[in-house]
Parts: C-alpha cells; sequence; structure tokens
C-alpha cells in the first residue's frame, strides 16, 4: 500500500506504508545513530514524535528482552529507508502493527532529514492518502510520560537521588540504582516543598518529550532545588535548569 509523509510547509513525501494503522501526527525528528531503534522508540523523550531513521536498514538485528526505555512505544509515527527483518522474523515490523504505530519506508530520507535541519521544526501528517495542511499542535505532552506519584526504588547506600520526572529513560534510573544509590522519581509537576520533605543528596532533571518553553511554569521549583542541592540535568533537564 502507498503512503504519504506531508510537512508543515507543503512538502510531500511518498513510500510504501507498512502496518494497518492509517493516521499519524507529530513533529518529525531525526536519529543518526546505525543501532539502538528499540531504545529510541520506547525513550520517552520522543513521545508524540515522528521518528526519521537516517541509517538505511532498520530493524535487522530483531529485538532484545531488556533494552527498552519504557513499557511502551512512545512515538506517533516512524520512517526508515528500508524496514528490514533478521533472516528469522519481522520482529520490529510486528511490535510496530501491534502497537498501532504508523510506519512508512522507501522514502529519500537524506532529502528529508536536510529539509528538517535547513527549515527547523515540522511537523508532519503520515497518511495512506496524499496531501492536506499540516497544523502544528504543541499539546503539552511531559504529563503523559511522567510518573503518575513518588516510586522508590533501591536503599541508600550512597546516597538518596531524587528524579523530577520530565519523561525519565529507564537506564538512568538503572544506573543510579546500580551505583548504590536509592532513587525517588516524583511527577515533574511536583513542588519544591515537597521535594525538600524527601531529604535528597541531590537532585536529577530528566529528560523529556517537547519544548521547554513549554514548561516554564516550572522554572522557579528548579532554581530553589538546584540553589539547595547538587542538581544534573540531562537533555529537557538541562535546558530546564539554564532557563532557571
Amino acid at each position: 500500500m502507498n503512503g504519504t509523509l506531508t510537512l508543515q510547509n507543503g512538502m510531500t513525501f511518498h513510500g510504501t506504508w507498512e502496518t494497518s494503522a492509517r493516521l499519524g501526527k507529530g513533529e518529525v525528528v531525526f536519529f543518526t545513530g546505525m543501532t539502538g531503534y528499540q531504545e529510541v522508540l520506547t525513550d520517552p523523550s520522543y513521545a508524540g514524535q515522528v521518528i526519521v531513521f537516517t541509517y538505511p536498514l532498520v530493524g535487522q538485528y530483531g529485538l532484545e528482552a531488556d533494552a527498552s526505555e519504557s513499557a511502551d512505544i512512545q512515538v506517533a509515527g516512524v520512517i526508515v529507508q528500508t524496514l528490514a527483518g533478521n533472516g528469522r522474523s519481522n520482529e520490529l515490523k510486528d511490535w510496530l502493527e501491534q502497537a498501532g504505530i504508523p510506519v512508512l519506508s522507501g522514502i529519500d530520507t537524506r532529502t528529508l532529514v536536510h529539509t528538517l535541519r535547513e527549515e527547523g521544526d515540522q511537523w508532519g501528517l503520515l497518511a495512506t492518502n496524499s496531501g492536506g495542511h499540516v497544523e502544528g499542535d504543541f499539546l503539552q505532552i511531559t504529563e503523559t510520560v511522567t510518573t503518575a506519584k513518588p516510586v522508590r526504588l533501591g536503599t541508600n547506600q550512597k546516597g538518596h537521588i531524587v528524579c523530577l520526572d520530565f519523561g525519565v529513560k529507564s537506564s538512568m534510573v538503572e544506573a543510579m540504582l546500580a551505583r548504590g544509590y536509592g532513587v525517588t522519581t516524583v511527577p515533574y509537576v511536583t513542588p519544591a516543598e515537597a521535594i525538600h520533605r524527601l531529604k535528597p543528596d541531590g537532585v536529577l532533571v530528566s529528560n523529556g518529550p517537547g519544548d521547554p518553553r513549554d514548561l516554564m511554569d516550572r522554572i522557579e521549583t528548579i532554581r530553589e532545588v538546584a540553589l539547595r542541592y547538587p542538581t544534573l540535568g540531562i537533555c529537557m533537564g538541562h535546558q530546564l535548569i539554564a532557563f532557571s
């Protein structure tokens, strides 16, 4: 089946539609790694986005039980040059199909990435029929990836870290636990007073999806926390600390 990607600037790319999902929409971003597609697809930082893989073959080594960065696929759509199997099965394609993720293959990803680099943010519409005007809908999606309530893991052998969760990856929490730290992951809207009551030795402001300018209401909390505790920001968290 044929499918298209239509960008906000009016450009349309034609390719092959790989799954039964009929529609997808989101900010179009690209990933340049040669491996790591499972980690990217489950990374909360990509929640609600359409991901373009620049490496021409995606799916060639299947899936791994412990490679996911969250419990679910986070992206709104996938664009590849070739959706490959591993010689034994089409694990990646089957996984995306089961999750209802639209997948478009066979397009000129180099031209698409060049457009994104030159023109900046572009929303895109993935569909089985071409054309249409694409309006960006910059909804606040942090609330869809943050923890619903505080979660405490590990022991405080080396200290206690509070993670302000804007969409933290599983591997980040696992890395702190592996080094002997207790970790309490809290919702991104947690006020500074509640963080103080947890008595952290340090604070991690995590990665997450979207634009940090949509989270300016969290800056005062981050500033207060950063002035009181050793504070590290990663990706979105780094940008939010810079704003504070």
